[in-house]
């Protein structure tokens, strides 16, 4: 899941040269710096260093024109060579990007959606062993928020299939009544190490009882005549902030692609719940593990401390579809769930659920233990108890809510978009269940998802 605008914070600049014609390629340059304000246009008394696009196109001819890309981390030595540094798969890449004067700080505004241009960011997926283009993925690359300060925050996440090696990401931006056409070129590496591709825990499972499922969006359950899961819900909110400006207390952040959990500033918690309507209700349960992918990306600089608590929720809730980007107008819809609301309107006894016996159970129903390291799926055993109670009357599945109080940890949701990596639920039987699907008993029972 991806930071609001009020928490992200520009770390390093760097600037990529426009593709212009032959007789106008713009000389070596030092890297220009990425603006130390960017005011509004329209605030006369501090206009920094944002132009209309418009009087952008007519101050700066083609050849000083060029893609200035802030990346987290950036080094300023890699500007040469356009290189964003090196990403594991299921890592978050989030960088900021403007049209920009290369010999200074002045930008052209960009207005998401209404300034007339036009901007593509176009990932090339490669071969490093034969260094050919394997995949070019225009959707890969996404808006995180149409920010106010005229220049655009993106974001991509890491997918399974990215091999290790270099891939590139073209970045073009045109504006046909001001003639403008920006070209970029940006660098990355990959290191896919096979960590999301563990199933130990479901090999484990299906050893020791007669079946095992794995309940995960996106992928098939054949034991139970699914051919593609789709009844996983979650959502993530935050505690509020002592500052009146930043809380986020009020916010869904059902539509993001991670869930926080843990400590950074605020208190952060999770709501999953898998939909357990296709088991047999008379399936004998031996045993239940949520897991979950915990993503490379780190909140702070302190060493990794983290973990997870799960506690069952006793009220229905929504994962809602907000964005964390949309709390100045609509921050929560009628039926989202927040750190205030269960369902809006209707509220939590407690913020966060957290009022024992009213919003959770009063006891964890499963711990993670201490984890010390990222990359990894991280599993929370399940009391069987409850998930054999979940499979006998769904209508009493609300799920679990995920706290902890150790370090932040930022863990893939049911909206990622490599279904390899989202929420999944391990549940294992004494006796092979035979759902309504498969009434002769000759669906096959899954090793690995």
């Amino acid at each position: 899941m991806l930071l609001p605008r009020s928490i992200l914070v520009a770390l390093g600049a760097v600037a990529v040269a426009a593709a212009a014609p032959a007789a106008e390629k713009a000389p070596p340059f030092a890297p220009p710096h990425w603006p130390a304000q960017t005011a509004p246009v329209d605030w006369p008394g501090n206009p920094g260093t944002r132009l209309t696009m418009k009087d952008f196109a007519a101050k700066y001819p083609p050849a000083r024109r060029v893609w200035k890309i802030n990346v987290t981390g950036w080094s300023r030595q890699l500007w040469q060579a356009g290189d964003m540094g090196t990403y594991r798969v299921g890592e978050t890449v989030q960088f900021s990007a403007m049209i920009g004067d290369r010999d200074s700080e002045f930008f052209g505004s960009i207005k998401h959606g209404s300034d007339g241009g036009r901007m593509q960011a176009t990932l090339h997926w490669m071969d490093p062993a034969t260094n050919k283009q394997v995949e070019a993925d225009r959707s890969a690359v996404r808006l995180s928020c149409a920010t106010c300060s005229g220049y655009w925050s993106l974001y991509f996440n890491v997918p399974s299939k990215a091999r290790t090696g270099r891939h590139r990401i073209e970045m073009r931006y045109t504006h046909d009544k001001l003639a403008v056409d920006v070209r970029g070129e940006l660098f990355f590496h990959v290191v896919n190490d096979g960590s999301w591709d563990d199933s130990s825990v479901l090999d484990e499972a299906a050893k020791k009882h007669a079946a095992a499922i794995v309940l995960q969006d996106g992928r098939p359950c054949r034991l139970l005549g699914i051919d593609r899961y789709d009844g996983t819900r979650d959502t993530c909110f935050i505690s509020p902030n002592a500052v009146p400006d930043r809380r986020l207390d009020h916010c869904n952040f059902g539509g993001l692609t991670d869930l926080r959990v843990g400590q950074y500033a605020m208190d952060n918690r999770a709501l999953v719940a898998f939909d357990l309507s296709k088991v047999p209700s008379g399936a004998a349960v031996a045993g239940a593990w949520l897991q979950l992918y915990l993503s490379p990306r780190r909140a702070g600089r302190s060493a990794d401390r983290l973990g997870l608590l799960a506690y069952e929720v006793l009220r229905p809730w929504s994962p809602g579809r907000g964005d964390g980007d949309r709390w100045g107008k609509q921050p929560v819809l009628p039926g989202e769930a927040s750190w205030q609301c269960s369902a809006h309107p209707a509220k939590w006894s407690k913020g966060g659920c957290d009022e024992p016996g009213a919003d959770r159970g009063a006891e964890p129903v499963g711990t993670s233990g201490e984890v010390r390291k990222r990359n990894c799926w991280v599993t929370v055993p399940l009391a069987r108890e409850l998930v054999a109670r979940w499979v006998k009357d769904p209508k009493s599945n609300h799920g679990v809510v995920l706290t902890s109080g150790r370090e932040l940890g930022h863990y893939h949701s049911s909206e990622f978009e490599d279904p390899a990596m989202r929420p999944r639920l391990i549940v294992a039987f004494s006796a092979a269940p035979v759902p309504a699907a498969c009434p002769d008993g000759t669906c096959p029972t899954p090793v690995k998802p």
